[in-house]
């Protein structure tokens, strides 16, 4: 049975079928010799197959139509990157955003990352995957304080950190992005 044949329902086999062939196209996407025509192609296909999925577990169609890829050739808007990006850094987990917006995690991570969406920018500072500790105002208080040679262990006590996590602000290897 084809995937876009409403006439019947389909098989539970058929279901799995397409199941593995979005799983597919989703790892050739993840190719990096990809040309943008394939891309677009792979993003129809697996958006043909979710579709017949949706129809065939009878669940309702999506609010509204979303192009696979944009006019510029990416599956996102910069204003839905910033967005995303934003939802991160406020606690949301990668693999939770990439279902819901039914694409890979490692989209995701390459997004957050900035491998890609390069050319989105954004006020959001995505640090330690959304999960930092810390305030950059903290963080400044913290290198003040180490400043005056007050122990990391009074400091992390008080921040409700460890004391290797003051060690490594101390030494500039973690909140790097934090200017004085």
């Amino acid at each position: 049975m084809r995937p876009d044949d409403t006439s019947t329902r389909p098989a539970p086999e058929d279901v799995q079928h397409w199941r593995n062939e979005v799983a597919w196209r989703r790892q050739a996407l993840a190719m990096p010799d990809v040309s943008l025509e394939t891309t677009q192609e792979l993003h129809f296909e697996i958006d043909a197959r979710l579709t017949a999925i949706r129809r065939a577990e009878g669940a309702a169609e999506p609010s509204g139509p979303r192009p696979a890829v944009t006019a510029s050739g990416h599956k996102f808007t910069p204003d839905e990157v910033r967005a995303i990006r934003q939802r991160h850094a406020d606690g949301a987990r990668a693999r939770d955003l990439a279902d819901e917006l039914d694409v890979g995690e490692a989209t995701i991570r390459r997004m957050l990352s900035r491998e890609s969406y390069k050319h989105v920018s954004d006020e959001v500072r995505v640090t330690m995957g959304g999960r930092a500790k810390l305030t950059d105002e903290e963080v400044l208080e913290i290198r003040a304080r180490i400043a005056a040679n007050e122990t990391h262990v009074a400091i992390a006590s008080d921040y409700g950190v460890s004391a290797s996590a003051i060690d490594r602000v101390a030494r500039g290897s973690s909140y790097t992005h934090v200017e004085e």
